[in-house]
This record gives structure tokens, sequence and C-alpha cells, in this order.
């Protein structure tokens, strides 16, 4: 057998190293490399900084503006009354005792319309299990829109009218758990009616009688009792990202004029909160439906009927578009978290309005859908603006606080 070279067995041994050398020097390197990045890197960074809009949003935050609960003067922002656009004015707002308050604000809208809001919140007791407060609200609202009573109302039919409520109410709440509250009270509720002042359109009474708009020309007094259940896991109710709202309301509209309108109403909704994928992704979903109830003969004034359009239900049709005696609204939102203290929102909304009961079902029904972008801390929304699209055109939305 004829013996190997030397020289060759050496070049072999030396090739061999550098294949395995070679990757091994290579991967070293590499690693070199990204650990003089993350060290570069490391000597700039720092805490998380907010951009100029975030600030912004954190110092209203710090003066109570977003929580409700501003200390001494303070300027309100918000809505005189649906319809009525972005109204501003002052408040002042004193805390007294462990959590009691006294809250008074006014403001005035683009639309010329005015309110003035005071509240009084007593001490809490029984471990705070139980709530007092006491509310006082006079409206003044000139262009309110009516386009006749049913699903079926026409938007050509648009007429306004002049609505200017007065009311004082009583409310007790009694939680025994966070998340469950049943309660009641009682208004006392004025409403004074009279022609539209919107000059577009033609005041309600030269389109609609008394027959087809009931309480027409009428000024009613109410005495309005109030009966509620409601279970609330949500982190806020101004801003959440899971959990679930329920609420029944039962009111009992009492004519103390003697006019033939008395009747009883019932609210009832469900909200749910679904996250996804560390909530940075939210599902949200809503039913709403009204139901009233007259005893004889008696009648609804058409100003207090169940409503559906506007800011905050069936968005894509103008404020008050539909109303009738019971309504339901479906609602589905996908909301999602591009920064931290703002929301984008894709929504679909479906609903209608009907005379009696057995016609709240799934036909006929009036959709829209659209896109939103809420500005939030982690306990309230600020402001949100919307696009929303019907049959009827598309609207922009600018509002406070969360749709729902």
């Amino acid at each position: 057998m004829k013996r190997q070279s030397p020289y060759l067995i050496r070049i072999l041994s030396m090739l061999l190293l550098l294949c395995v050398s070679i990757p091994v020097l290579a991967q070293q390197t590499r690693v070199e490399e990204i650990t003089a990045q993350q060290a570069e890197k490391a000597k700039h960074l720092g805490p998380y900084k907010p951009n100029k809009a975030e600030n912004t949003i954190l110092r209203i935050e710090r003066w109570g503006l977003l929580s409700g609960n501003p200390i001494g003067f303070y300027p309100f922002i918000g809505s005189a009354f649906s319809g009525g656009g972005l109204a501003l004015g002052p408040g002042y707002r004193r805390p007294f005792g462990d959590n009691a308050a006294f809250d008074i604000h006014g403001a005035w809208s683009i639309a010329n319309y005015k309110l003035v809001d005071t509240s009084l919140k007593l001490p809490d007791f029984a471990n705070g299990h139980v709530r007092s407060r006491v509310h006082a609200k006079y409206v003044d609202a000139g262009k309110v829109s009516f386009f006749g009573i049913g699903n079926d109302s026409q938007k050509d039919n648009k007429t306004s009218f002049s609505y200017s409520p007065k009311f004082v109410d009583i409310e007790e709440t009694i939680s025994p758990v966070r998340w469950f509250a049943v309660g009641g009270g009682v208004a006392y509720l004025q409403i004074d009616t009279a022609e539209g002042e919107n000059p577009t359109v033609p005041s309600i009474e030269e389109v609609f009688s008394p027959a087809q708009a009931p309480g027409l020309g009428l000024d009613p007094t109410y005495v309005v009792g109030n009966l509620f259940a409601q279970i609330d896991t949500r982190q806020s109710p101004g801003y959440t990202t899971s959990g679930t709202y329920i609420r029944g309301d039962f009111f009992d509209y009492s004519d103390r004029d003697n006019d033939p309108f008395d009747f009883r109403r019932f609210d009832g909704e469900i909200n749910q909160f679904i996250p996804i994928l560390r909530a940075n992704q939210i599902i949200a979903l809503r039913a709403l439906v009204s139901v009233t109830d007259v005893k004889d003969f008696n009648q609804v004034p058409f100003f207090l009927l169940p409503k559906l359009g506007g800011g905050e239900e069936l968005r894509g049709f103008p404020d008050f578009r539909f109303r009738d005696r019971n309504r339901l609204l479906l609602t589905a939102e996908y909301r999602w978290t591009p920064s931290k203290f703002m929301d984008m929102a894709i929504f679909y909304e479906t609903g209608k309005v009907a005379a009696r009961r057995a016609d709240i079902d799934l036909e006929d029904l009036h959709d829209c859908y659209g896109i939103g972008a809420r500005f939030h801390t982690p306990a309230s929304t600020a402001f949100r603006i919307e696009v929303a699209h019907s049959k009827e055109g598309t609207r922009i939305i600018f509002g406070g606080g969360p749709v729902f």
C-alpha cells in the first residue's frame, strides 16, 4: 500500500481547520456588531416622552376636566342639547366633605342653544354603598329638527321647533358591590315649545297638525318617577377596553295638566367590550331598545318619543331623524389603538322605530357605517371625530365623551 505524503496530510488538515473556523469567526464578528449597536442605543435610552397632543390631554386630565371632578372655576366644553353643535361656557365646582360636591356650569352652542346645569352630590353613607344626588337643568334649543313620526318619515319633510325643558330631580343609588347598582328617583319636568328658529326649514306648525304631531302647541308639566338597575364591569364609563354594561330604566310620566299625555317607558341597553391582542384591538357591541306604553287613548308628545339619528345613535342620519313609541338600535365597532391616547374605530349601525312593539324586529332597518378617531386618557374620552355614511348622505360628527 502506497504511503500518503505528509505534505498532503498537512494541507488537508489546514483546509479542514479553515472550513470550521471561518463560520465561527463570522458568527463572533456578528455578535460583536450587535453588542456594539445595543451599547450605542443604550446611550440614548430614556423614559417615554408624550408628544404635544398627548401632553395637552394629560394636562387637561390633571385639571380634573376629563374625570368630571374639577376644583374651582373651569371651562365647560361639551353639548347643550343634541343637534346644537359644540357648546362652551364657564363652570364652577366645589367639593366638600369626604366625597360630596356642588357643581354648576353654563354653555352656549354654535347653534345658539343655551344650557344651565347644576348638581349637588351629597356625602355617601353606609360605607359608600348609598349615594344621593339633586340635579337641576335648563335648556333653550330653538332649532330642534322634526321629520314626522314613524320609520317611513321623509327627509324632505324636515321642520324645526323650539324646545325648552326645565327639570329638577332627586336620585338615590344603592350599590352593594362595585359592579351592581339599583336605584330610583323623582323629577319635576316642565316643557315649553314654540315655533322653530331655523331659517332654512319651515316651522313645525306649517307642515304638521296636532294629529300628526301629538302635543303640538301644548306645554305639559310632568312628575316623572324612575327605577333602574345596572351591571357594570367596565374599567371606566368614560373609556374602557373590556367589560360588560347592562342597564334597564323604567319611567312613569304623569301629566299634571290633566291632558291625555300620561305614559310609561322602558329603556334597556347592553354593551359588551371584547379585548383582542392585549387590548390593542377591541370589539365593541351595543344593543339598545325602548318600549313605550300608554293608557286607554292617551298619547306620547312628539318631543318625548324615543328617537334615532344624530351623534350617538344611527350616526349616518341627521339628529332626531326618526321618532316613534318604540325603537331598536344595534351597533358594532372594531377599535384599534395606533397610539397611547388615540383609538381608531370602524363602525356599523342599524335600527328602526315603530308604533307597535310587535314591529320591533329585524325588518325594514335603517343602517349606516363609518370611521372615527377618539382621543382619550386611561379613564375618559376627551374628543372624537367621525365620518358616517347612510343612504341619506355623509355626515361629519364632532363630539365629546364616548359613543357607548
